[in-house]
Formats: C-alpha cells, sequence, structure tokens
C-alpha cells in the first residue's frame, strides 16, 4: 500500500500537519481544528493511501516555504498540489489559488 507521509509543522500561527504523496503537497491543515477526521477520511479515499509519520523531498520543500513566509521573506508559494475534493471543493480550492498576496475577495 502507498503512504502519504505527513509531518508537523509549528508556525507563528499554530501547528500544521503537512503531507507528500508522489511529489506533490497534498495536506496542509491547522491541527487545531474541529473534525480533522473528515478531511483524513476524504484525502484517504480520495488517494487510497495510508498515512506515515516522516518527511519528503516536497515537504522539505514545503518547510522552507512557510519559514520564508512568516519570516516576511516570501509571499506566494511554488509547490506541487495534489488538489482533493468533490469537482466543487476542487474548483473552489483552484480559485483561492489565484487571489494575491494582500488581497481580500468575497
Amino acid at each position: 500500500m502507498e503512504t502519504i507521509k505527513i509531518a508537523r509543522y509549528v508556525s507563528p500561527a499554530g501547528e500544521l500537519t503537512i503531507g507528500g504523496y508522489r511529489g506533490k503537497i497534498c495536506i496542509c491543515d491547522w491541527r487545531e481544528r474541529r473534525h480533522p477526521e473528515a478531511t483524513e477520511r476524504q484525502i484517504k479515499r480520495h488517494i487510497g493511501a495510508g498515512y506515515e509519520i516522516g518527511t519528503s523531498a516536497v515537504i522539505e520543500q514545503a518547510i522552507t516555504q512557510l519559514d520564508e513566509y512568516f519570516s516576511g521573506r516570501r509571499t506566494d508559494f511554488e509547490l506541487p498540489l495534489e488538489i482533493i475534493g468533490t469537482d466543487f471543493q476542487r474548483a473552489v480550492r483552484n480559485e483561492l489559488l489565484n487571489i494575491p498576496y494582500g488581497t481580500t475577495i468575497s
């Protein structure tokens, strides 16, 4: 069975779970939220893989870019993403990628 490598990242805004699968980020989620198990089920169902604590090149790249972001040296991310969800959820998540840094859109 394939696995999704997951690592913890402690940011100034809280702790994140970062997951990598086949060279893409598939999880970047706050640890302190109401129903993390629903997200985990959706990801496992979509990808068909279990979780394994560890790291990978793409996770290390994400951590580096997050460090740069939180230190004010980065305003956009350059990471390969595996966007998961229903067609509607994927469309919304893709659209979020088009919002420029520092911009609010409703």
